[in-house]
């Protein structure tokens, strides 16, 4: 129950890092943090990629803490008696 938890809250946390409205604060820290490397000179000079990475990664960890969230909470359902069926 802890590991769902906290992979739960750790795939939240990845998503709220590569939203994309956080990318004009969070490229330039990529850009500065990959300095004189490939993949940073690749990243200047097409940001666009940079945007849709960010962008897949964002969907993908938020769409699995969702999906956890959802598994991690206990759904009661009352059972439908005969003659219920018309109710709902």
């Amino acid at each position: 129950m802890f590991k769902q938890k906290f992979r739960t809250g750790l795939s939240l946390v990845v998503a709220l890092v590569t939203c994309p409205c956080h990318l004009p604060l969070t490229l330039p820290l990529i850009l500065s943090l990959t300095a004189g490397t490939t993949l940073g000179a690749f990243l200047s000079q097409n940001p666009i990629v940079a945007i849709a990475v960010s962008t897949l990664i964002f969907i993908a960890a938020l769409s699995y803490a969702l999906r956890s969230q959802g598994k991690s909470q206990a759904v009661c359902e009352l059972p439908i008696q005969k003659g219920e069926e018309g109710l709902i």
